[in-house]
C-alpha cells in the first residue's frame, strides 16, 4: 500500500495505466497456468525430498513457459492496443511470473505447523527492498519503469530470501508427478475461467479509452484491492491447514461459518469508510491529479462486499479433493459478467465495467452460498446470519461516516486529516458498541466476537497497568 501511495505521489495516471494494461494479460496468463504444489504438498501425510524436488521442477517449468508465451505475445499486444512501449514492457515483468514460481518448496514445512514467521521475514523484506529500489527510480527518472521495478524485484528477493532462511538444494526430478497431477486437472479449467473473470475488465476498457483514464480505474481497482490483499491472500494457507485437520460434519461447517463471520467483522468496516470517504482518501493520500478514481473506488468498495462469504469456498474445496465445484462457480460467474461488462462498456464506459463487476460478485456469491451446503453442510441462512452482525454494526456506525464527508470538503489537507481521524475514532467506537451488545444479547458465545474483545481488553488492561505505574513513578 505504501508503494503504491508514493509512486501514485511521483508518477501519473498515464503511467499506471501503461502498466495496468501489460500486467493484465501476465496476470491472466499466469493464474491459468497456476500450478497448486503447495496444496498438494500441504495435503501430503509426509513430506520428504522427492516431492520437493518434483515441486521445484514444476514450479520451474511453468514459470519458464509463462515468460516464453508472454515474450512470443508481446508485439502482438502492443499492435493490438496500438501502443508499441507495451512490448518491452511485457517482455521485462515476463521475469515476477518465473521467480515467483520458484521459492523454496521447503516453506510449506512450516506452514503445516502454523508457523508463519519465515514467510513474514521474507514478504516484508521483499517488498521492502522493491519500493525502496522503484521510488528511487520514480524521483530520478519519472518512469513507469519503476512500477515495473517494483513488480520484478519483490517477487526476486522474496525468491533468493526463501532459500537462505529454508536452505534447499533442489533437484531437477518429475518421480513425485502424479502425487500433483490429481489437482491440476480441474484446477486447470478452473484457473482459466477465474483469470479471464479477474482481469476482463481491464482487458476490455483499454480498446475505449486512452492510458491516462485506464489508469484512473487501474488506481481505483488496486486501492479496492488492498483489503483482500492484506487480509484474504495471507489467510489462504492457514485455512487450507485448518480445514485439512478439520473433521467432516459441525467441525467443518463451524469453521465455515467462523471464517466468513471473521473476515465479515474486519472488511465491512473498510470497505464502508473506502466507499463513503472515497473523495478524501483519494485526494489526501494520492493527490487531485486522481480524482477520478475516487468517484469509481466509491462504487467498487461497496460492491466488494459481495466477495466475503465466497472467500472460504476455495480452500475448502482444494482440501476435499473438489475443485470441480470451484470451476462450476468461476465459469457461471463469468457467463454472467461477460454480456453484463460487454454490453455495460459499450453504453456506459467505466461503469458499465463496475456493472459488470456487480453482477458477477453477486452471482458468485449465491453460488458459493448454494455449494457450501455440500461441502460444508451448512445451509444458506447460516452463512447470511455469520455476516449479519458486521453488517448492521456498519450500516449504522455509518452515520458518523455520512457526517464526516460533508464536513471534508471545504477545509485544507492538515484539517481534513484531523477530522477523518475524528470521526474516523467515533466510526469505529460506535461499530465496536453495537457488535458487543449483539455478542452480549446472543449470549457471548465463542467466535470471532469473543477472540476480539478478549484481546480488546487485555490492551485496555495492560494501559491501565501502565497508566498506574507511571503515576506511582511521578508520586515517587
Amino acid at each position: 500500500m505504501v508503494t503504491l501511495l508514493c509512486l501514485a505521489r511521483f508518477l501519473g495516471p498515464a503511467d499506471f495505466g501503461l502498466v495496468a494494461m501489460a500486467m493484465a494479460l501476465i496476470s491472466i496468463i499466469e493464474a491459468i497456468l497456476e500450478l497448486p504444489l503447495s496444496t498438494a504438498l500441504i495435503r501430503s501425510e509426509a513430506i520428504d525430498r522427492t516431492l520437493l524436488n518434483t515441486a521445484f521442477t514444476l514450479g520451474l517449468v511453468r514459470g519458464l513457459a509463462i515468460t516464453a508465451l508472454l515474450c512470443c505475445v508481446a508485439w502482438p499486444l502492443a499492435s493490438f492496443y496500438g501502443e508499441p512501449r507495451l512490448a518491452l514492457l511485457v517482455c521485462a515483468l515476463a521475469l515476477a511470473p518465473t521467480m515467483r514460481g520458484i521459492a523454496s518448496p521447503r516453506m510449506v514445512e512450516f506452514a503445516r505447523n502454523y508457523d508463519f514467521r519465515r514467510d513474514a521475514v521474507i514478504e516484508v523484506s521483499g517488498k521492502l527492498i522493491a519500493a525502496i529500489v522503484a521510488i528511487v527510480v520514480a524521483l530520478t527518472a519519472d518512469s513507469y519503469w519503476a512500477i515495473a521495478l517494483n513488480t520484478i524485484l519483490a517477487p526476486t528477493v522474496t525468491t533468493l530470501l526463501s532459500y537462505v532462511l529454508v536452505p534447499m538444494r533442489p533437484r531437477l526430478s518429475l518421480a513425485a508427478w502424479s502425487h500433483f497431477a490429481n489437482l491440476i486437472g480441474w484446477n486447470f479449467i478452473s484457473q482459466i475461467g477465474s483469470a479471464i473473470s479477474w482481469q476482463l475488465d481491464r482487458l476490455l476498457l483499454p480498446r475505449f479509452m486512452d492510458t491516462r483514464q485506464f489508469g484512473q480505474y487501474s488506481m481505483a481497482v488496486n486501492l479496492n484491492a488492498l483489503p483482500q490483499q492484506s487480509l484474504v491472500v495471507p489467510l489462504q494457507s492457514p485455512l487450507m491447514v485448518t480445514f485439512s485437520k478439520s473433521a467432516p460434519g459441525e467441525q467443518v461447517a463451524r469453521t465455515y461459518l467462523t471464517t466468513i463471520s471473521a473476515l465479515m467483522l474486519v472488511m465491512a468496516p473498510v470497505f464502508v469508510m473506502m466507499s463513503v470517504w472515497a473523495e478524501p482518501i483519494v485526494r489526501i493520500v494520492l493527490g487531485p491529479q486522481w480524482q477520478h478514481a475516487a468517484e469509481l473506488l466509491r462504487w467498487l468498495a461497496v460492491i466488494q462486499l459481495l466477495s466475503v462469504p465466497t472467500i472460504p469456498l476455495a480452500a475448502l474445496a482444494v482440501v476435499r479433493d473438489r475443485t470441480k465445484l470451484v470451476a462450476l462457480r468461476t465459469f457461471t460467474e463469468l457467463a454472467v459478467k461477460l454480456p453484463v461488462m460487454l454490453i455495460g462498456i459499450h453504453y456506459l464506459g467505466v461503469m458499465g465495467a463496475v456493472l459488470g463487476n456487480a453482477c458477477g460478485l453477486l452471482t458468485a456469491m449465491l453460488v458459493c452460498m448454494v455449494l457450501a451446503r455440500k461441502l460444508a453442510s451448512t445451509g444458506m441462512l447460516a452463512q447470511l446470519g455469520a455476516c449479519l452482525p458486521a453488517l448492521i454494526a456498519v450500516l449504522l456506525a455509518s452515520s458518523a461516516l455520512f457526517l464526516g464527508a460533508a464536513t471534508l470538503k471545504t477545509h485544507s489537507e492538515v484539517a481534513t486529516i484531523a477530522l477523518m481521524s475524528t470521526f474516523g475514532l467515533a466510526y469505529l467506537g460506535i461499530y465496536l458498541t453495537i457488535i458487543y451488545l449483539i455478542w452480549w444479547r446472543a449470549g457471548k458465545p465463542l467466535g470471532p466476537s469473543s477472540f476480539l474483545f478478549e484481546q480488546l481488553g487485555r490492551m485496555i488492561e495492560h494501559f491501565i497497568r501502565f497508566g498506574r505505574q507511571l503515576m506511582a513513578g511521578r508520586t515517587a
